[in-house]
């Protein structure tokens, strides 16, 4: 199945538009599905966005440095193989981001699952790295976490990447360019999620000293699923 068509996501943010530890503010305009591909834009634009206070009973608007494309799922999906074929962006500041959540709350958040993503917190070195992680919860800061940095002579943002994740009722399985990157087993957690999740894709901007005159979009060319 191809997931890469406009009628299957929302810009709709139950969460907020101003994710944490982002300098950025997420805005359907920053969005772009073009014939071949998905563009996650990102500028240095002050923006206006918002969060629920910490009762989750009143909105705060508050407004950032930059804005940044991120899309969300309308349906949710379960077991089966997931391929993302994308090109990342060469700047300092950039987290482009490939995850599970569920957006209805039943399951809590965490768990979540992290299929990909890549904190360029320097030039040089995070430009060879991926980074794969599974929170268990039942909080952030009280989780289960294993995270394996997957490292490359390739140069993400010249070469394509293939992240390959595999959902199945005993497993999840991370695979990148080829290259097996984790497993963990639902017998070793607490919280491994038994039921369908929203994916989560897009662009992100980190407090690492960004560079601004490098800021280039996040590039998917292909996303598919497969149901087992």
């Amino acid at each position: 199945m191809n997931l890469l068509q406009p009628e299957l996501w929302t810009n709709c943010e139950p969460f907020g538009t101003l994710p944490n530890n982002s300098l950025g503010v997420i805005d359907p305009y920053f969005t772009i599905f073009a014939s071949d591909h998905v563009e996650f834009n990102i500028m240095k634009y002050p923006t206006e966005g918002w969060k629920w206070n910490k009762d989750w009973t009143k909105k705060i608007f508050e407004t950032r440095e930059y804005g940044f494309g991120h899309i969300i799922t309308k349906e949710q999906y379960y077991h089966g193989t997931y391929k993302l074929l994308c090109k990342l962006p060469n700047f300092r500041g950039s987290w482009p981001a490939f995850w599970m959540i569920d957006v209805t709350g039943e399951l809590g958040i965490p768990p979540e699952i992290d299929i990909f993503e890549q904190f360029r917190k320097d030039s040089c070195l995070t430009r060879h790295k991926i980074t794969a992680t599974y929170h268990d919860g039942p909080t952030y800061e009280n989780n289960h976490n294993e995270c394996v940095a997957q490292r490359s002579c390739k140069k993400y943002d010249k070469h394509p990447c293939l992240i390959k994740f595999e959902w199945l009722p005993a497993c999840m399985i991370w695979t990148i360019n080829g290259k097996h990157v984790m497993t963990i087993y639902a017998k070793c957690w607490d919280r491994f999620p038994t039921k369908p999740m929203n994916l989560l894709l897009g662009h992100g901007i980190g407090d690492w000293n960004p560079q601004d005159n490098k800021l280039a979009p996040f590039i998917v060319n292909k996303l598919t699923y497969q149901p087992f």
